[in-house]
């Protein structure tokens, strides 16, 4: 967590990689602890030695505790729209089948801009850009005004210039969905620093990024998701990116 309960969109990716080395190292056992800053170092090391295999630990005012999802039951109150009409929605990883999916169903539900970012040239010759360019299409055609920006997703200089492109000739930014993500196939502990970084940053870096360059927007949503099958093949073939985060904004 970061400072004053903010939620740390790094936090996540962690806590999801840690698991997965919990699974892919049969004697190893990860113990993931959320602290604040100053806490002495002699408060938490006897909470590292854990029996279970992979376990998320909280530690406030002394006191140890273990998350647990609660059932709550929600006020009753109108539903009110995921999206609305005038604004602008941001969408990493446009090529690949999450980013369309939620491309295609935004612009099902309001009359908006979408604003598509990935790493292909729509008007290149290979699959990824012709399946682009059929979803621009397919996007239009529903009544949403469509720009594709070709860029580096975790690169600072290539993307703020285009979230303020996008606010200043489309209105102001409603959402963020990032999709983007390199898969990493095979065990984490066989990879060298060089590929761990190409994995990682599009997803983790990128998220960072965007969190970043949109606090001052008033999001309605900020969603980084991520498939996660490819985690449980028999090989345990392993993407190191983050599970579904939501709420990036606080």
């Amino acid at each position: 967590m970061g400072a004053g309960g903010t939620v740390n969109p790094a936090v996540h990716a962690i806590y999801a990689m840690a698991k997965v080395v919990s699974q892919e190292l049969r004697y190893a056992t990860v113990t993931c602890l959320d602290v604040p800053q100053d806490t002495p170092a002699n408060e938490i090391v006897p909470l590292l030695n854990q029996p279970e295999k992979y376990q998320m630990l909280v530690w406030r005012d002394q006191h140890c505790y273990l998350p647990v999802l609660q059932p709550r039951r929600l006020p009753e109150s109108q539903p009110i729209p995921a999206f609305s009409t005038g604004k602008s929605y941001v969408i990493t990883g446009a090529t690949g089948a999450l980013a369309q999916q939620a491309a295609l169903f935004i612009a099902s539900q309001a009359s908006c801009h979408l604003c598509l970012l990935s790493r292909t040239d729509p008007l290149g010759t290979n699959d990824k850009a012709r399946k682009l360019s059929e979803l621009i299409v397919l996007l239009q055609a529903t009544g949403a005004t469509v720009v594709h920006h070709q860029v580096d997703i975790a690169n600072e200089v290539e993307v703020a210039p285009v979230l303020a492109q996008t606010r200043r000739n489309y209105g102001a930014i409603g959402g963020v969905i990032h999709t983007a993500g390199l898969a990493g196939d095979g065990f984490i502990f066989r990879k060298d620093e060089a590929e761990f970084r190409q994995v990682t940053q599009a997803k983790i870096a990128g998220a960072s990024l965007l969190d970043r360059l949109t606090r001052e927007d008033m999001l309605d949503f900020f969603l980084s998701c991520i498939l996660r099958s490819r985690l449980f093949l028999p090989e345990w073939d392993s993407r190191i990116i983050p599970m579904p985060m939501l709420g990036l904004t606080g």
